[in-house]
């Protein structure tokens, strides 16, 4: 380990006592430009590189040129901001880097003022609580590492840089308002200042006049200008051995109304490569989900059809609804829940598709005309996904331009799932190939057609998704209807 990364892990207290005995005189204001090229030289937008997919096809030619000259022609989306805290160590948000955990677009990159990009390769710390990530990128060394700051007292001027709107890294004063504390616990105050903040900053360093980094840029105040940044200190002290997570929300299953307070509480081994790291998140993100999805199971047990209270309901069922959903009601029983906002499509062929909402998902319902159903029907994905989006009419926008999509080709994965009565759903997923997006379905072949369910997703989420649709599938009602060729 170098010796400027030793002294960045020193803890915090250590480190600004340090500080505090240098006199102001030693380190005089900067000017405005000094800090602009300070930025310049220390700070990074954090980019991935722009996929097209051939699959997808369109209503029409795109009608890219009514995009500004550098989204057209700029080969990486940019998603947030990082800067060094040592020539060859940089600092970020943890959900600037998980934005890009997983995605068909490839591995994030750092893009220096240059445009030299650098492929994120290993990671060396890590708090999702805390929003930070300490990492190295191959080949990438900072003209010149940002320095911690001092204590800043409130009133003081501050500068957050960071890669506002996607449009290069910028420079914007403002004051030191408050010191906030943390919601869940009160375990750090958060720094809160009025220097304008806009998409894309995060991630990005908060200077002080000195030039010297105070905090990480993390979030922004909704109808207020006044941000938040994470204390730098919270940064230096962290594990160098341990990625933690230790979040508390709530948990909620589509068939139950009652929600319950998650703990998700976990930690891996560091350093890490990035293939690693996003394995290892991947890996504890569906022990959190699948852990409490049993527990809320469990304790609502007794009242899960069949049995309990759900007896009623399976004695008195409607036997005809095309689709709707088996849960509970805002009384407590238990009752069949249907799609709503349902729109019906009819298609060129005669047969109809009704699309809706239920519980989160999207629902289809597909019905087709009373001669047999063509056996390519069940087995032909692509042409399933190409008749479906008839009835979703998925857009792409170009500038004010809401270019419908055709086709998504074939899924990225397919596999079958056999829910608790013994039916077999096909489970695919699409990516969106312009987007780092997935639409996952969930579809029941019936004599007449499908039945199913479809939600979109970041590829973090997808096994999470994955599950709740699994979930939903074991508590669908689906009635079986067709003429006697279709049987």
């Amino acid at each position: 380990m170098n010796t400027a990364l030793r002294i960045a892990t020193q803890p915090a207290s250590w480190l600004l006592a340090g500080i505090a005995l240098m006199s102001p005189a030693v380190l005089p204001a900067a000017s405005m430009a000094e800090l602009a090229e300070l930025s310049r030289k220390s700070t990074f937008e954090v980019v991935l590189p722009k996929i097209e997919s051939a699959q997808v096809t369109y209503e029409k030619p795109l009608p890219l040129e009514l995009l500004s000259y550098t989204e057209r022609n700029d080969k990486y989306w940019s998603i947030g901001t990082a800067f060094a805290i040592a020539p060859d160590v940089f600092v970020s948000n943890a959900h600037v880097l998980i934005a890009g955990m997983g995605s068909a677009m490839g591995h994030p990159h750092l893009r220096d003022a240059a445009g030299q990009v650098y492929a994120v390769d290993r990671v060396l710390k890590f708090s999702l609580h805390e929003d930070f990530v300490v990492f190295r990128a191959k080949g990438a060394n900072a003209a010149q590492a940002l320095t911690p700051g001092r204590e800043t007292p409130i009133g003081a001027r501050v500068f957050a840089v960071g890669n506002a709107l996607g449009e290069g890294v910028v420079l914007r004063d403002g004051l030191l308002t408050s010191l906030t504390p943390e919601d869940q616990d009160g375990r750090w105050k958060w720094l809160r200042f009025s220097a304008a903040a806009s998409p894309g900053n995060s991630g990005g360093p908060l200077l002080d006049e000195h030039g010297q980094v105070i905090g990480v840029v993390t979030a922004r105040s909704e109808g207020e200008n006044l941000n938040y940044a994470l204390p730098i200190e919270r940064v230096l002290a962290g594990s160098e051995r341990r990625a933690n997570i230790d979040l508390r929300s709530s948990f909620g299953l589509p068939i139950l109304r009652q929600q319950m307070v998650m703990e998700f509480k976990d930690e891996f081994s560091l350093p890490a490569s990035w293939e690693d790291f996003g394995r290892h998140l991947f890996a504890a993100i569906d022990r959190q989900y699948a852990t409490n999805q049993q527990r809320l199971l469990q304790q609502y047990a007794q009242e899960l059809p069949p049995g309990g209270k759900a007896d009623r309901l399976l004695a008195g069922m409607e036997r005809d609804k095309a689709l709707a959903l088996i849960g509970q009601q805002s009384d407590d029983n238990w009752g069949l829940t249907d799609p709503g906002n349902e729109e019906l499509t009819e298609l060129s062929d005669g047969s109809k598709l009704t699309t809706g909402n239920l519980q989160g998902a999207l629902t289809f319902k597909w019905w087709r005309p009373g001669a047999a159903a063509d056996p390519s029907l069940y087995s032909d994905a692509s042409a399933f996904m190409d008749t479906l989006l008839k009835g979703i009419k998925l857009p792409r926008m170009i500038g004010p331009q809401a270019i419908r999509i055709t086709s998504l080709g074939a899924p990225q994965e397919g596999t079958l799932h056999t829910d608790r009565f013994g039916r077999t759903w096909q489970l695919r997923s699409w990516s969106l190939g312009y987007a780092d997006m997935q639409l996952v379905t969930m579809a029941l072949p019936v004599p007449n057609g499908y039945r199913g369910l479809m939600q979109f997703t970041t590829a973090v989420g997808h096994s999470s998704v994955t599950a709740g649709l699994k979930l939903m599938a074991d508590y669908m009602h689906v009635s079986y209807e067709g003429s006697a060729a279709q049987w």
